[in-house]
């Protein structure tokens, strides 16, 4: 479970995510969601 700090870091981690994303251009946006896709995939195959 995480704490109170933890908690408000992964806000502000998200946050910043979002706030630069919008700046992007809609084809920006698609690489990082491309790559945001990438790490998740590679995550899941490094944890089973």
């Amino acid at each position: 479970m995480k704490n109170a700090n933890q908690m408000s870091e992964t806000i502000n981690i998200e946050q910043a995510v979002l706030d630069n994303l919008r700046i992007l251009s809609n084809d920006k946006q698609q690489e990082v969601l491309d790559f945001i896709e990438f790490l998740v995939k590679k995550q899941s195959i490094t944890n089973t």
